[in-house]
């Protein structure tokens, strides 16, 4: 391990620069991508001792912490754009359940972005409502909460549709 003057140091001398290289990647999370090469910094020197040419693989570091942020974003975006493109969560058809289908995701275009997502997850994931907390960053109570409504909002659906 080195110590925290010596750290201090480098953050000093290279926080920004790497802000500003991560950039070229992941505009909305450079920062992140720095401070995530400084832990990265501190867990190899506690194995190895510092680097070498510690600007080197700081950067070497933070190009890869970018590229790995950045695909992981992108997948992440166009998943969710997807979905919200087609505006509609999808069911396994069969020729008895077809009208069932095209009924359910009819009424899933009238909830929110945030309620099909926890539908979704709760649903076809089988998550509880710990586990939908823990992904979608809110209390569980809050999860809660939407997914009653989103189920209100299913059901008043079907009362509208009802002869």
């Amino acid at each position: 391990m080195f110590d925290e003057r010596e750290f201090d140091t480098l953050v000093e001398k290279y926080f920004s620069a790497l802000t500003f290289f991560a950039r070229r990647w992941v505009r909305h999370a450079a920062e992140d991508v720095a401070q995530t090469t400084f832990l990265k910094l501190i867990k190899y020197a506690e194995k190895n001792g510092l680097p070498v040419n510690v600007s080197a693989w700081l950067f070497k570091t933070a190009k890869r912490t970018a590229i790995d942020e950045y695909r992981k974003t992108s997948r992440f975006r166009r998943l969710q754009q997807e979905f919200e493109d087609r505006g509609e969560i999808t069911f396994e058809d069969s020729p008895d359940d077809k009208l069932f289908a095209q009924e359910m995701t009819e009424r899933l275009k009238n909830l929110s972005p945030d309620a099909k997502q926890i539908v979704l997850l709760r649903v076809w994931g089988g998550l509880s409502f710990e586990e939908i907390a823990d992904v979608v960053e809110t209390s569980k109570s809050s999860v809660f909460r939407e997914y009653r409504r989103a189920l209100e909002t299913l059901r008043d659906g079907a009362a509208k549709q009802a002869p």
